[in-house]
């Protein structure tokens, strides 16, 4: 998650410094966060919507992780 976080803000001044490339950084960090956080994950399936046919087709949304609500970690008697 913290490489996800490092990534994202590398992006974003990617986007301001013209030396970084921010648009990887961005996809990247997106990537890594969307199977912890829904809003993220909502945002990088945006981003391919957007960006169409010049989206990397070795890039892959992963799968949103479940995480065990309390009704699961109790079991039944």
């Amino acid at each position: 998650m913290v490489v996800g976080w490092i990534c994202l803000i590398i992006g974003l001044l990617g986007i301001i410094l013209p030396i970084i490339p921010g648009i990887p950084f961005l996809i990247v960090g997106l990537a890594l966060l969307s199977t912890e956080h829904r809003w993220v994950r909502s945002l990088l399936i945006w981003t391919k919507r957007k960006l169409g046919r010049w989206w990397p087709s070795k890039i892959q949304i992963p799968p949103l992780r479940r995480k065990p609500s309390r009704a699961d970690d109790e079991a039944p008697r």
